[in-house]
């Protein structure tokens, strides 16, 4: 990627999403049904390979196309709006009033029975070589609704085994807004692909990340299939340092995330969370530093050792978050990708943070990164605790490129032994090396930083963060 291609991108990712067209075919069977095919899950070696969570997004996108409405009023586009839409139930006034945006989409398929025979598989096979991991082409017949409640046509857009994962995970993935979830007015957190409610999930305190209802509806699909990205990898790890996945669910209009609730993020901690009433920020004591660097290095150890491993993409402190204990655990997994191979090959390389991507983000035009992208950020992270500022905090990305890039600057690291111990300045250093190969694994990382946790002086009122 060049300088001149940098300054002249457009700065959103969004798209059209190809399912939610060219997976409909719609036959005319009698006057009461319609034919819904939708497209072929690809066969693959891990859930998580963006290949297969991307044609499960457009699946979710084409099924919110047949049967959503909002607010209890037909889709734009959706043949089967005024058929389905009739009725609502108490989960579109949670869902919308959470999100801000008045009665929800969600009201659609409350007080739906799921039929027997509404659902049903043709002879092709999706997924995992050897077994039927995903749907092969569905279809489904959507009975005419009658004003009753009796409409037989839940369509299961979540295949099987992504549903076999979560179990075996302990994760529940048919989580019902109605019975299941109540949700606060506080809102913990909002990005493009989801705003974060506090909650509780069956009476446990919980975080309820939730799509808004235009990347549902409408015509963008990067963001819905980051937020379908981030629960097929949540659904297959468990880590004291990865937040915690407890359910949730992708079938439209009902698709949200329930994680554990944490107290706050080391982005907040560091500089102060946002609002006139949010907590201002304290300077981390050295033993502080040094035990949050240690949760997240072994976090990405176990990410990066797995097998297949995980590359995040996206580590920066926002994206970490501090539980109740005082442990730090990575959050946020939308950008993550699986590497099966020596290198994962994303068709979007250059995504991210600025301040906190790697420079073969940029200079890798076969789209090849291995996880020592993850490393560059990490050693990021340990420099904006150290000093408490933001990274390239004035540079845009193309003068991001520019100086780090081509220029090869790199941040200052304060020399002061008292602020920034030598040991602690070579190891950052080292996470910054301009070749991925010459970066130190995340488990030497681990070894040094606990090497120096064992010997930094403990405070004598150690704060819970």
């Amino acid at each position: 990627m060049t300088l001149e291609q940098l300054e002249d991108r457009n700065s959103s990712h969004g798209g059209t999403c190809a399912g939610s067209n060219s997976c409909l075919t719609r036959g005319r069977r009698s006057s009461a049904t319609e034919t819904l095919a939708l497209e072929e899950l690809p066969s693959v070696g891990h859930l998580a390979e963006a290949g297969w969570t991307r044609a499960l997004a457009d699946n979710i996108k084409s099924v919110a196309a047949v049967t959503g409405v909002m607010g209890g009023g037909s889709m734009p586009n959706s043949p089967h709006g005024s058929v389905l839409g009739a009725r609502g139930s108490l989960t579109g006034v949670k869902y919308g009033t959470a999100l801000g945006v008045g009665a929800a989409p969600n009201a659609v398929m409350a007080g739906f029975r799921p039929s027997g025979s509404g659902l049903k598989s043709s002879s092709g096979a999706g997924g995992l070589p050897g077994g039927p991991v995903g749907s092969a082409t569905l279809v489904t017949e959507l009975e005419e609704f009658d004003g009753g409640d009796d409409v037989e046509a839940a369509l299961n857009v979540v295949p099987d085994a992504l549903m076999q994962q979560a179990v075996k995970a302990g994760v529940n993935l048919q989580v019902c807004m109605d019975t299941d979830v109540t949700l606060s007015s506080e809102q913990l957190g909002r990005g493009v692909s989801g705003t974060v409610v506090k909650g509780t999930y069956r009476g446990q305190p919980a975080a309820i990340k939730m799509l808004p209802p235009d990347l549902l509806f409408g015509n963008r699909s990067l963001e819905l299939h980051t937020f379908v990205q981030e629960m097929v990898v949540l659904c297959g790890v468990r880590h004291p340092n990865i937040v915690n996945l407890l359910g949730g669910s992708l079938q439209p209009p009902n698709v949200f995330i329930v994680e554990e609730l944490c107290v706050g993020s080391l982005e907040a901690r560091i500089h102060g969370g946002p609002g006139k009433n949010a907590a201002a920020p304290k300077a981390l004591s050295a033993y502080e530093q040094l035990r949050i660097a240690v949760d997240v290095a072994t976090g990405l150890q176990y990410l990066h050792e797995r097998t297949p491993a995980i590359v995040h993409r996206d580590l920066k402190p926002a994206n970490i978050l501090i539980d109740p204990n005082g442990t730090a655990k990575i959050s946020d997994f939308g950008l993550a990708r699986v590497k099966t191979h020596a290198v994962i090959n994303t068709k979007a390389p250059d995504v991210g943070s600025i301040g906190y991507m790697a420079p073969e983000c940029f200079t890798n035009e076969d789209g090849q990164l291995t996880d020592k992208c993850d490393t560059w950020s990490l050693g990021v992270t340990i420099w904006e605790m150290v000093t408490r500022k933001r990274p390239w905090a004035s540079c845009n990305m193309a003068e991001y490129y520019r100086e780090v890039v081509i220029r090869k600057s790199r941040l200052p690291i304060p020399q002061d032994d008292n602020v920034c111990p030598m040991a602690l300045r070579r190891l950052i250093s080292s996470c910054w090396c301009d070749d991925p190969e010459d970066r130190p694994s995340c488990g030497h990382i681990v070894e040094e930083l606990s090497r120096l946790l064992k010997y930094a002086p403990r405070p004598l009122v150690e704060e819970n963060l």
